[in-house]
């Protein structure tokens, strides 16, 4: 499925894939893919996570960094999804507390965001997308 994503976006680079069991230790199932369009594997890219239970399942495409290639500019560079306004059905996670909290896409939760990193109370935004794969019949 990675493969026939990038094949729409040739100039991304198809970069490490992660899975359950790399996140095992603090009990998350998840499997995603980054691809990268410029600089190191330090920068910000996107990644295609899968998610949901075989009822209810889809691909999230979002805007991360690889946590355990991140540098002292990564953190910054990421937060930089803020400097600029989406709006519904792109939204923002976030982790408050240690709890995942998804954000509509508006204006009012980007100064909200904003001012909460700003602070020291969010660590790191993520701006998504999802797409309900559980009733598709094919991905091309």
């Amino acid at each position: 499925m990675v493969k026939q994503f990038q094949a729409f976006y040739p100039k991304l680079t198809l970069e490490c894939s992660s899975n359950w069991m790399n996140q095992a230790q603090i009990l998350r199932s998840h499997f995603w893919n980054y691809l990268r369009g410029y600089g190191n594997v330090t920068e910000p890219m996107f990644a295609l996570r899968l998610y949901g239970n075989p009822k209810e399942f889809g691909v999230s495409l979002e805007v991360s960094f690889i946590e355990r290639k991140k540098d002292e500019t990564s953190l910054t560079k990421q937060n930089r999804v803020l400097q600029v306004s989406i709006t519904d059905p792109v939204y923002y996670l976030a982790q408050i507390n240690g709890v995942s909290q998804r954000f509509v896409g508006t204006e009012e939760n980007r100064q909200y965001l904003t001012r909460q990193v700003k602070a020291g109370q969010i660590r790191k935004v993520l701006v998504k997308y999802d797409v309900d794969l559980a009733q598709a019949t094919s991905i091309g």
